[in-house]
């Protein structure tokens, strides 16, 4: 009966397609799941990433910088939290105005009201699913592995114009050489993914550490030292270099050796 079902047709599908999925404002594709009253619940959002304004703890915030160079338009707009309030009827604070003077996380906010941690009632935690991957990643991954391959194609512009249109931007320039597509899709990444755990990634395997920190505003928390790609990764345990010192040819020229102490 169930073969008969399927082939008739009678069997509906359940779940939307990533075409559907994309028109949905979160288009998670894969996530770690969490759940109300678990206990394992993500500290994504909640008191840490709430403005003391707000009764929060100011541990977790957007650089000046990035807010300023991020395009303006709706996704902007779903991804700070700019505006703080404590409370119905209470002032209204603007970010510029507030003790840390930084933008925080909107996008991860749950529908909550802005004087609150999250709509679970939990205000340390709360079960907000933790994305890993989205559609409009698959998108821009297509569009640079295609590039860095070749000169950057119909279908490559194509994808990352989907992103693009989403986010109520333009189209990306067309006829862009290779390196300057690739450029244009690593800082697309950050903008579409901010806050999902992709961009220090991003920086580390395109080398371009040190050129964003070059972008900080002067407001910004400064780096401790001098960015620099010897301190890109941690150093090899010097445990494994006793047992292979073929693996100390790394500390021979430099890297992992620079950290602060």
């Amino acid at each position: 009966k169930k073969d008969e079902s399927r082939k008739s047709g009678a069997r509906k599908k359940k779940f939307p397609s990533s075409e559907e999925n994309f028109k949905i404002k979160d288009k998670f594709e894969f996530n770690i799941r969490c759940l109300a009253g678990n206990p394992q619940l993500s500290t994504i959002t909640g008191l840490v990433s709430m403005p003391d304004e707000e009764e929060g703890w100011d541990d977790v915030f957007f650089e000046i910088g990035f807010y300023k160079r991020f395009p303006a338009g709706p996704r902007k707009d779903a991804t700070f939290h700019t505006v703080f309030q404590d409370g119905p009827g209470t002032p209204i604070t603007d970010f510029r105005n507030s003790i840390t003077g930084h933008p925080f996380i909107e996008k991860y906010r749950d529908g909550a009201l802005k004087w609150l941690p999250s709509y679970c009632g939990n205000q340390y935690m709360v079960p907000r699913n933790i994305c890993h991957l989205r559609f409009a990643e698959i998108l821009l991954c297509y569009a640079e592995a295609q590039a860095r391959g070749a000169d950057p194609s119909a279908d490559a512009y194509a994808a990352v114009n989907r992103v693009r249109a989403r986010a109520g931007l333009t189209d990306l320039q067309p006829g862009l050489p290779q390196g300057a597509f690739c450029d244009s899709i690593v800082a697309e990444r950050g903008w579409e993914l901010a806050g999902e755990y992709s961009r220090w990634f991003d920086l580390i395997r395109t080398e371009k550490v040190e050129e964003m920190a070059a972008l900080k505003d002067p407001l910004d928390l400064q780096p401790l030292t001098t960015p620099s790609i010897k301190i890109y990764h941690a150093p090899i345990p010097n445990s494994e270099v006793l047992l292979n010192p073929k693996l100390g040819l790394g500390h021979d020229a430099g890297y992992g050796t620079d950290y602060p102490e």
